[in-house]
């Protein structure tokens, strides 16, 4: 009886898994229709959003939406699906971005996405994790007059030397231009 009965538990456990999966999938989906139709109404003018990129960073199940225009403006997106709407977890509005310049990044094994913020006297990039609703710094780095890797100083061949070691393993966002 009880080989039975645990026989009986294992199959409903490998049975039920499935279902998750299949729920993961529906909220994938909820999420990328919410972005589609939000795009729609707010990129298709001049100088609107011509980057974007719809990605699960923290691998929830549900995606993120990456958007820059490369004038002014980086926007990062998550859906909360019990409220049925759209999250705005981090952007920037100054400076100027740079065509081909990758501005937005992410890596989905480190969960973690990076934003740059450009004005006249330094360059700002900071490195996010992404868990839910939620973002957590975990490192910025300051390049403009002095150097600095979480706001200790340090050499400029330093700054690009930890850099580009960091950005090593993240994607840039696919370019998209809606008008």
């Amino acid at each position: 009886m009880k080989k039975l009965l645990t026989l009986i538990l294992a199959c409903t456990m490998i049975l039920s898994c499935p279902v998750s999966a299949s729920a993961a999938s529906a909220k994938y989906t909820k999420a990328t229709k919410a972005y589609e139709s939000w795009m729609k109404k707010n990129c298709s003018k001049p100088y609107s959003y011509a980057y974007y990129d719809i990605v699960d960073i923290d691998q929830n199940g549900i995606p993120e939406l990456l958007l820059s225009n490369q004038y002014t403006q980086n926007r990062l997106y998550t859906y909360d699906y019990s409220k049925k709407k759209m999250v705005l977890l981090a952007k920037s509005d100054l400076g100027r971005n740079f065509p081909n310049e990758k501005i937005m990044m992410y890596n989905t094994k480190k969960k973690t996405v990076e934003i740059v913020f450009w004005d006249t006297q330094k360059t700002v990039r900071k490195f996010y994790q992404v868990k839910g609703t939620k973002l957590k710094t975990i490192k910025t780095y300051e390049w403009g007059g002095t150097c600095r890797i979480n706001g200790k100083k340090c050499s400029d061949s330093a700054y690009h030397k930890n850099l580009d070691k960091d950005l090593k393993s993240y994607k840039g966002m696919r370019y998209y231009k809606r008008y």
